[in-house]
């Protein structure tokens, strides 16, 4: 899969950032900072990642 080109993150960025989160406990807001990205980048990051798992675990939300 292809970003866009002037896209701050890649689809592998996000996932690492999403991970900084959920393994770390590294706040959302800090993530978005450091990556110079506003706050709503993650937080969709981490609904679509919730979305995926949510999916491959069989749970219907």
């Amino acid at each position: 899969m292809h970003g866009l080109p002037l896209a701050r993150l890649t689809p592998i960025s996000r996932e690492r950032l999403i991970r900084r989160h959920l393994d770390g406990g590294v706040q959302l807001k800090t993530l978005a900072a450091q990556a110079g990205i506003s706050l709503g980048c993650p937080y969709k990051g981490l609904a679509r990642y919730r979305s995926i798992t949510a999916s491959r675990s069989g749970v219907d939300r």
